[in-house]
Order: structure tokens, then C-alpha cells, then sequence
């Protein structure tokens, strides 16, 4: 009998492919091997749902794609020890509450470093694991709604991690959570809900990082003694849009960020909330933001020193009515730079002769009604300005004053064109402006309608 020609040629191709039926799975060489043994794996794909429950090395050379093919968390590490390096990992499920992810260590002393993982719902996420190194990890979440994905890395409850040199793009955030003494350095985060989320933790350390593009930059939630400094914070503008959120934490130092075109530069809300526990807030550059530091009205305790503060639209805010008298602007006797300032330096000692006060009518107004920011470049604004220089009886009391204001900036700044928000704020500002000159010069040339005499 005559085959098919479409059967003959499956069973030439079948004939042509080496049979790897006998051949052990990862998983099978995984529980093969002794406590500190290596795997080494050389190219190759593989299916996912991994379990290491043994301490050993699991080291990927060529790049061995691991895939979880949609369904569930692609590696689990239960045992402590254990270290896997250089897998492409993709294909995680895309269940939150079971965060789903792409490597899920629950036991101590793991490190996690020099992978690819894509298509991840949660990318690392460490609990229970105190000591963890993740470093050099390349995560990708899902393509997905930024409400529907999970964090890029998540530490919990899990002391003394080292979260260093990963690039996180398009998740919810890295997380850290009731986690004492982290490590957060080297990062780069962008595309994602909050660049970093710190909450509940005691003496983080987060320096040379890179969060932007995100909608909130850094937010610290009931955190103690943060060390926040070298970081580059640009360009967060959600909602909220802080470049540095801060809240009921105290402590922190805060020195030598970038903060540049966000909605927020710093925001303090409730910080420090003990008053014997003062956040030191010095040699930052706040420049191009919306507003360049927010407070609730109930913030006092900062020291602030040494800061440049340019061409933000507006320099200090208050969401509210109420004062800033009990944060000190010239801690140590050195106030900060205000590119707003007009006083001037007599005796050449590069600090101002007279104090910088924020006290401008518009600018309270705004603080009550944000609304009326879309009015800042507007004739309104400039006439509010000058109604109560003219009448003192109208001008607010000042919202804070820096009694030793620089005369230069500490730090040399190149000029920034408008951001998008700035852009959008500046072009309408500018339309309402010259509607308004339309309108004037309209009611000057028009002639005058009613009885005419001869």
C-alpha cells in the first residue's frame, strides 16, 4: 500500500529529530544534584515551574530560556543558599493575589543575579529572606494596565537584601516592605506606578538610583532613618506626580538627588512626625518641578540647608492654610538658593542682605485652590500679586522665610527647556495672556455703540 505523501513526509521529519525523551528535565537534574553542588546549564529552552528545595548553584550559560508558559511562578527557591545566574525567564502567570511571578525565594541568603526576565507579572520577590542579593536583573512585567501588574522586585519582612544594578521597566514598583536595613543601589527604574516604594522599614540605604518616567518617583510610608542621596528623580509626573514622597516617617537624610520636572519635587506629609527626630534635607538640586517642595500644614521639625531651588513654578507650597515657622531654612547658619530672589549680597559674603520669604498672594490661593494654577502666567495672577503689594492689609503672611538665602547656586545646572507639564502650564499661561491683550486692545479700538451728538 502507498502512504500519503503528506505522511511520508511527517514520518521523514520525525526520523531527522534526535529523540531527548530519555534525556533528564531540569527539574530532574535539579533534584539530582548534593547540597552545594553546581548545575550548569548551556543554552537550550526549558519549562518552567521550578522548585529548588536544595542549596545550589543553578548557573545558566548561553542564555537557557526557562518559559511558564502563562501558568503560575516559573522558579521557587524554599531552602536557603541557593543561587541562580544568567536564564532568560519569561512567561509567569497573572495572578496577583498569588503573586505569580518570575523567581519567588521564601528562605534566607539567596542571590538572584543576571537574568533577563519578560513577561512577568511579579518579577523577584523575596519573603522570609533576610540576606538576599539581587543584583544585575533585567525585569520586564506583562503587557499589561499599570493596575493589573505586580512589582517588579518585592522584598517582605525579609532584613538586610541587597537590591543593586537591576533595570526594571513597566511594573507596578519595587517594594519594600517591614524589611530593616536595605540596600537599594544602582537602580534604574522607569515606565512603572512609583519607582520605589518603602514601607514600614527601619534605616534604608538608597543611593545612585535612577527612577523616571514613573508616576511617582519615591514615596516612604511610616519609614525611620532613610539615607536617600545620589539619586537622579526626573520627570514623575502621574497624578501626584512626587519626585520624593514622604510620610509620618522621621530621621532621613535626605542629600546630594537630582530632582527635575516632576509634578512634586519633595513632598512632606506628617514629616518628621516626632519632633526630637528631624528629617536633614541639604545639597539637592529642585529644579523645573510644578512646585518644588509641598507640606502639609502640620510638617514642622526639617532642617534645610544648602539646597538649589530653580525655576520651579513655585518654590514652596502648603496644602492649606497654615505656616512652615517650625522647619528651620538656614540649619547650621546656611540657608539654601532661590532662583526667585531679589534681594541682593552688599557685602560680598554670597549670602543675601535681606531674607527670601514666600508670602505672594496668587501663590496662597493656589495652595487652597490648585485649580487656579492653570492661572499662574495669566494677567489675573500678576494682578493679585500687585493688589496686595499696593494694599498690605490683603498680603498673606509668609509660608516660610530662609534668613541666609545663597546668591548662587551650589551646583552648576544647565538650562532646561519646558517639560511636558511645565510646557502645557507655560503655552496656556501665555494663551490666556494674550487674550487678554486681544480683549484690551479690542475694547480700545472699538468704536463705542449708544447716542452720538452731532
Amino acid at each position: 500500500m502507498r502512504l500519503p505523501a503528506w505522511l511520508m513526509g511527517a514520518l521523514l521529519l520525525l526520523a531527522a529529530v534526535p529523540v531527548t525523551a530519555g534525556e533528564p528535565s531540569l527539574q530532574d537534574r535539579i533534584n539530582a544534584a548534593q547540597p552545594g553542588d553546581t548545575v550548569v546549564v548551556r543554552g537550550g529552552r526549558f519549562s518552567g515551574s521550578l522548585i529548588i528545595d536544595r542549596p545550589l548553584h543553578l548557573i545558566g550559560e548561553d542564555w537557557p530560556a526557562i518559559d511558564g508558559h502563562g501558568e503560575g511562578t516559573i522558579i521557587k527557591v524554599t531552602v536557603p543558599g541557593v543561587e541562580v545566574r544568567g536564564f532568560r525567564i519569561r512567561g509567569s502567570g497573572r495572578s496577583l493575589d498569588q503573586e505569580h511571578a518570575g523567581i519567588h525565594v521564601s528562605a534566607p541568603g539567596a542571590t538572584i543575579t543576571g537574568n533577563i526576565l519578560e513577561d512577568v507579572l511579579f518579577g523577584i520577590v523575596a519573603k522570609n529572606a533576610d540576606g538576599t542579593v539581587i543584583r544585575d536583573n533585567r525585569i520586564t512585567g506583562k503587557a499589561l494596565d499599570l493596575a493589573q501588574v505586580g512589582n517588579g522586585i518585592r522584598v517582605w519582612f525579609s532584613h538586610d537584601v541587597q537590591v543593586l544594578e537591576n533595570r526594571v521597566m513597566h511594573t507596578r514598583e519595587i517594594l519594600v516592605e517591614q524589611s530593616n536595613k536595605t540596600v537599594v543601589r544602582g537602580n534604574a527604574v522607569t515606565g512603572g506606578f512609583l519607582g520605589l516604594h518603602l514601607m514600614r522599614d527601619e534605616d534604608p540605604l538608597v543611593e545612585h538610583n535612577d527612577f523616571s518616567g514613573n508616576t511617582v518617583g519615591i514615596y516612604g510610608m511610616y519609614v525611620n532613618r532613610m539615607t536617600l542621596r545620589h539619586n537622579r528623580i526626573i520627570g514623575n509626573r502621574g497624578a501626584s506626580g512626587y519626585g520624593v514622597g514622604l510620610k509620618d516617617g522621621e530621621g532621613h537624610l535626605i542629600e546630594h538627588n537630582w530632582i527635575v520636572r516632576n509634578n512634586v519635587g519633595i513632598y512632606f506629609d506628617n514629616s518628621p512626625w516626632m519632633p526630637d527626630s528631624p528629617n536633614t534635607i541639604r545639597n539637592n538640586v529642585i529644579i523645573g518641578n510644578d512646585v518644588g517642595m509641598r507640606f502639609t500644614p502640620v510638617t514642622n521639625g526639617n532642617r534645610l540647608t544648602g539646597n538649589d531651588l530653580i525655576d520651579n513654578l513655585e518654590q514652596v507650597e502648603v496644602t492649606g492654610k497654615g505656616r512652615l515657622g517650625e522647619n528651620d531654612w538656614t540649619w547650621g547658619g546656611t540657608g539654601n538658593y532661590w532662583s526667585d530672589y531679589v534681594g541682593y549680597d552688599a557685602g560680598g559674603d554670597g549670602i543675601g542682605d535681606y531674607p527670601y520669604r514666600s508670602s505672594r498672594l496668587f501663590e496662597n490661593l493656589m495652595d487652597r485652590q490648585p485649580v487656579l494654577r492653570w492661572f499662574w502666567f495669566s494677567p489675573a495672577a500678576a494682578a493679585v500679586d500687585l493688589a496686595a503689594k499696593a494694599f498690605p492689609a490683603v498680603e498673606p503672611e509668609p509660608k516660610m522665610e530662609d534668613r541666609a538665602p545663597l546668591m548662587a547656586p551650589q551646583f552648576q545646572v544647565e538650562p532646561l527647556p519646558p517639560s511636558d507639564g511645565t510646557g502645557r502650564q507655560l503655552a496656556v499661561g501665555l494663551l490666556m495672556a494674550a487674550a487678554g491683550c486681544g480683549v484690551g486692545a479690542l475694547a480700545l479700538t472699538r468704536p463705542r455703540l449708544g447716542r452720538t451728538h452731532p
